[in-house]
């Protein structure tokens, strides 16, 4: 198999850290420079906020641009404090743009003297007609936001469409420990990620838009990727040896087993305690004990109650049918992640609504599905969780305190004093 090396590129402790670094100052001279895209090599850092930390610690109003020509929109920053007292690390940009053409954005880099790309189409060719509200976060794509802020406070954005373009611009300071890795850059774009693992040494995410499984370095680098060996995977798991990854809906449910060549070593379906009547496939993927944990994806909620449930591989593996050992109801909602930790299931429920104020918790159960706590998550639309021992990393789509849907794999340190008590026990 070849093996493919891409840069994932976003937040990091140290990538934030250099926010600050002082670029030089030119005027801007938009015919005389050609376009860029800037790639950064991150380090391996396991800074990481802890899951009760904020993420946004401050955040401007929106600010709209005062001059516009040929599509270059320039906003002055002179009024915002965060910037007047150099406390800012972040943009969040939002425009509408009229066609698909308009999706490509650009920056103006003063210290290089060129216009950096930070928002790009998924596909080439003409120019089709739409009108959709668009948001870039400069962080997610590993800007170093001192280089686009000239000596006015002036910064200049161009939108490559021919059609007029609406934008604003907001001033942000992120948490310095927050660490996240985006699914989505100039370099490569992982649509629909659903699943995701960690072997504690790189974690690995599937893609149900392309059907490939990627492995991935802790500081955002593509070191593998290859087709998976079944449609749609939208779990994943590691034992130490073997990755697991399932698939599958409408009445047919498989796991299998990979080796360390990637290829299938064994395949078993799984029938769902509920039955097919109400599942539609299993969400998340983890292993613990020995055993692999995962939930039933019902069609309704909780008509009837679905089941957290844990499969024995080997002999599974051996009659290829999922043998079942442990099950117990989940707690009230679809869920939408699993991870074993310290003896312990971590599991997530999940709102139909992502935009929905309500917030996701991140539960700690134990074997009877007992709820021994949890916690209001400071992300939002998380589709799956992993561990690597020492924290919990989650596919989701950025902090719930912004506006954009920023697909990424965020790192959240826990512990017992993170969870609260939660009254709600198993269902009985």
């Amino acid at each position: 198999m070849k093996n493919k090396s891409k840069q994932i590129l976003g937040f990091s402790g140290i990538f934030l850290a250099n926010f600050f670094d002082v670029g030089l100052i030119n005027k801007l001279n938009s015919q005389d420079f050609q376009e860029t895209t800037i790639t950064s090599h991150l380090k391996s850092n396991f800074v990481s906020t802890h899951i009760s930390d904020p993420i946004v610690l401050e955040l401007s109003d929106k600010i709209l641009p005062f001059s516009q020509d040929n599509n270059v929109h320039i906003f002055n920053l002179s009024d915002v404090l965060l910037v007047e007292e150099n406390r800012y690390n972040d943009f969040e940009l939002f425009y509408t743009a009229r066609d698909s053409c308009g999706e490509n954005v650009f920056v103006f880099n003063h210290r290089v003297k060129n216009w950096d790309q930070i928002e790009f189409r998924d596909q080439e060719g003409v120019c089709l007609a739409f009108a959709g509200v668009k948001n870039v976060l400069f962080s997610m794509t590993n800007k170093n936001v001192s280089d686009y802020v000239d000596e006015r406070k002036d910064m200049s954005i161009r939108v490559a469409s021919a059609r007029r373009s609406q934008l604003e611009l907001k001033v942000l300071r992120i948490n310095p420990d927050y660490f996240s890795l985006s699914l989505r850059n100039i370099n490569h774009n992982i649509k629909h990620p659903l699943g995701l693992t960690s072997d504690n040494e790189s974690l690995w995410v599937s893609s149900a838009y392309d059907s490939k499984i990627y492995n991935l370095s802790f500081d955002g680098v593509i070191l593998k990727e290859f087709d998976s060996p079944i449609k749609g995977p939208n779990a994943l798991a590691f034992d130490g040896n073997n990755l697991y990854v399932s698939g599958g809906s409408g009445g047919y449910i498989e796991i299998l087993q990979l080796n360390r060549d990637w290829n299938v070593s064994c395949r078993f379906r799984v029938i769902p305690p509920t039955g097919y009547t109400y599942t539609q496939s299993l969400t998340g993927l983890a292993y613990g004990d020995n055993k692999l944990w995962t939930i039933e994806r019902g069609v309704t909620r909780p008509d009837p109650p679905l089941s957290i449930f844990s499969i024995d591989i080997k002999n599974s593996c051996q009659s290829r049918e999922g043998i079942i050992i442990d099950q117990f109801l989940s707690p009230p909602g679809a869920l939408s992640g699993i991870a074993w930790r310290n003896d312990r299931l971590l599991i997530v429920d999940i709102i139909d609504d992502y935009n929905s104020s309500k917030p996701q918790k991140l539960y700690e159960i134990d074997f009877l599905g007992k709820v021994i706590a949890f916690y209001e998550l400071p992300v939002k639309d998380v589709k799956e969780i992993a561990s690597d021992g020492e924290a919990v990393w989650m596919i989701n789509y950025g902090p719930k305190e912004l506006s954009g849907r920023y697909p990424s794999i965020s790192r959240f340190k826990i512990d017992k004093k993170n969870f609260v008590s939660d009254s709600w026990m198993r269902y009985e």
